[in-house]
Parts: structure tokens; sequence; C-alpha cells
């Protein structure tokens, strides 16, 4: 066990059970990315502490598991590295209403107003149509793959969906088109597939588009300027990505934010080590 995970049980609150909605984290592969969860499941019981939370592994008989998460989904040993297991999200979930997060995020305030926002939506992305130019692939070409003007272009680290037909078919969609990753020419993640191109496909394809990035739900590090106010024991993060300021409830530390050994690591190392000591 990662000696990073083993006091998280020590501030696990009781609260009240919610039937019905939760939060679902994914975690699979190096033991990294499990304390990841681990860290980002701390932030929730912290900020959180009434939602229910389920965990998708590759480790279900980890006992720490049983004692972190309401809810222990298994998935088969050897989990390709890639995007593959996210678009299987729908059947893993427990939930009738799920927000998935990313487990290289942390919470900095309540999450259940995301919850609530969403409540009578079927599937919810945040991000942009577009309609020109390369994202994992030619956009034209997608566009004409999905029937449509236009695709979502957003970050997979936040997803919201409910358990309806119109979610599951979008989803099984998507994993059709993972089959023919290949022939469509799509850039690799990992090795393999990415997952952001295929749902957003998929979501065209029924008329989804995306909602404009809130700037309050999650947002990434990703196009930092400056120094981010991140406090996540205090409920408070601030920052100005890309000319814009933003103040999330979830932070996503994407991509070198949340690699241990890069310099723009250090903000996640900082926000890790301030959880822990709570």
């Amino acid at each position: 066990m990662d000696e990073r995970c083993e006091d998280l049980t020590l501030t696990r609150s009781p609260r009240e059970r919610t039937a019905g909605y939760g939060v679902t984290v994914m975690t699979y592969g190096a033991a990294r990315y499990h304390a990841q969860a681990a860290d980002l499941t701390r932030s929730l019981r912290l900020h959180s502490p009434s939602l229910a939370l389920a965990v998708v592994t590759d480790r279900p008989t980890d006992p720490l598991l049983d004692t972190l998460f309401d809810h222990v989904v298994p998935l088969p040993p050897g989990v390709p590295a890639d995007g593959r297991a996210k678009l299987d999200l729908d059947l893993h979930s427990p939930f009738e209403r799920t927000l998935y997060l990313d487990s290289d995020s942390l919470v900095f305030r309540d999450v259940s107003f995301v919850l609530e926002r969403y409540r009578g939506r079927e599937i919810v992305v945040l991000g942009r149509q577009i309609s020109e130019g390369h994202w994992y692939g030619d956009v034209p070409a997608l566009c004409r793959l999905a029937g449509s003007s236009s695709i979502p272009q957003f970050n997979g680290g936040v997803l919201y969906f409910a358990d309806t037909p119109v979610t599951r078919a979008v989803f099984g969609f998507a994993r059709e088109l993972a089959s023919r990753y290949g022939e469509l020419g799509l850039d690799r993640f990992n090795g393999g597939i990415a997952d952001e191109p295929l749902l957003a496909v998929a979501l065209a394809r029924h008329g989804i588009m995306a909602d404009p990035r809130d700037g309050d739900t999650s947002v990434s590090l990703l196009g930092l300027q400056g120094e981010p106010e991140l406090d996540v024991a205090g409920g408070h993060a601030s920052f100005v990505k890309n000319g814009r300021h933003v103040a999330p409830a979830v932070v996503h530390f994407a991509a070198q934010y949340a690699e241990p050994d890069a310099p723009e690591g250090r903000y996640y190392r900082t926000a890790r080590a301030a959880l822990r000591q709570w």
C-alpha cells in the first residue's frame, strides 16, 4: 500500500448516504494514479461530505478502497493505459446521475451544486463547438462522421451524465467508433485511443453541444498565467487561465501539472501536502 494513502481513513466524517446521484472516479494502472484518486477522495470528503462516492478500479480487492468509497466497481486486469475505459463509464457508474472527475483533480469546495445545476440534463461536457482545424484529427472529417456542422471540443476530466437511453446511445456509439480508431486516422493517446474525440462525435451525432466553460465547475491549469491561489484546506482556488480569471470548485492538474518530477507539479504537490495535514 502506498504510504501516502494510509491516513486517509482518519478523516472520513459521518455523512448521510445520498441515493441516486454521486461522484465517480476511475483509477487503473500505475500506483501513482491510485494515490491521486485517494487524494481526490480526501478533498471530496472534506468539501462534499454528503455525496456518495464510487471508484471504478482494477484493484477492487484493495481494503482501503472499501473504506474510502461507498461503491467499488471492478475493472478487468490489464486495462489499456489509453482512454478506452472511460468509454464504459455509463456501464460502470452505480448512480442514476453521475459527476465524473479525473483522478488527477482536487476539489476546493462543495461540488453538489454541479449535480443540481444539471438536474434534468442527460449528458454535459464543458467546452466549445468547433468546425475547423485539427483536434485529434481533421475536424471537418469528424463533423461529417457525426452528421453535424460542428462537434464539441472539451476536456474529459469532468463529465456529467444521467442514466438515460440517450446517454447510453452516446457512449455506445463512441465504443463502436473505438473499434475503427485506426481507420479514422485519429491521434493516439498513451499508445492507444483517446476518448474525447470519440465522445465528441457521438455527442454531435445525437445533437448534444458543449456547454460553455463556466470557470466555476472544473478547470485545468493548462494555459495558466502567473501564480495560482490554491488553498485546498481553506476551500479557495483562483487563477488566470488564457487571459481569463477563474475560480473553480475542481482544479484539474492535467498533464505536466500532475507529474511528480515536473516543475509545474509543485502546485499539486503543495496542495496534496496541505490536504494531508487536515
